[in-house]
């Protein structure tokens, strides 16, 4: 993600809404109206409360039933903490943060999760690991420790082959965080949502999809193709969960 968050840059992928001008009951954002199909618009600020910037390694999802986009992640090379959720709003043009972040002291490895005394995932990298669960209006996040020791974090102690991965559910409406247990490490892969089978596919480091995601159960299983077709590299990938290796 960009550095500065003095404005922020959105596609014209969906109809975006500020007050200020109507169509059949549904206000528009006369701002996206007039862009040129396939260019990018600089939206302005508007409020005092925003993020000094969002993370290069954080990830970010829209939420098309408000047109909000939520962004967690963070740099995490020992000098960042910001494990709270930023929400950008266009049709107030508005920031919103969702808590203040956790202190380093918070930190804690619990039942084989990397989670904070408030119930929260550590501030990590999540990249392309975000998803929205269109059905149930829920932010699908995996992120990933990496670049900062542990001695950071004297209340932490993670056993050797600890999974690096955390998977983790986000309800903005109550802003709270759920656990996701025995999720795959797909190796700084992505995710994506399909409204069609309300599940989210997991995508490999070589983007190969490999795992399928059940929102409803929080259950993960292999991904075998569509309609019983498997995609081409898709059953010589393995999947690593925290509770060991399955064959895809």
């Amino acid at each position: 993600m960009g550095n500065s968050c003095t404005a922020i840059l959105i596609a014209l992928t969906v109809l975006v809404m500020v007050p200020g001008l109507t169509a059949g009951g549904t206000t528009l954002n006369p701002l996206l109206l007039q862009q040129t199909p396939g260019t990018w618009t600089r939206l302005p600020r508007s409020g005092a409360v925003h993020p000094e910037r969002i993370a290069r390694h954080a990830g970010g999802v829209i939420d098309p039933a408000t047109s909000i986009l939520y962004f967690f992640g963070s740099d995490t090379h020992g000098d960042e903490w910001n494990n709270e959720v930023w929400s950008y709003d266009p049709v107030s043009m508005t920031w919103a943060r969702s808590y203040p972040e956790d202190a380093p002291a918070a930190y804690r490895y619990l039942d084989g999760r990397k989670t904070t005394t408030t119930g929260r995932p550590w501030a990590m990298h999540s990249f392309a690991m975000n998803a929205w669960d269109a059905a149930r209006g829920r932010l699908v996040m995996g992120a990933r420790q990496m670049h900062y020791g542990l001695e950071n974090l004297p209340d932490v102690k993670v056993p050797p082959g600890a999974a690096p991965e955390s998977w983790w559910e986000y309800h903005p409406a109550g802003l709270a965080w759920t656990p996701v247990p025995r999720g795959p490490d797909l190796g700084l892969g992505h995710i994506c949502y399909v409204p069609s089978l309300g599940r989210v596919i997991g995508f490999s480091g070589e983007n190969v999809p490999v795992t399928l995601y059940d929102p409803g159960k929080r259950t993960f299983e292999a991904f075998l193709g569509f309609r019983g077709r498997s995609p081409p590299g898709t059953r010589s990938v393995p999947i690593t969960t925290a509770g060991g290796t399955g064959s895809s």
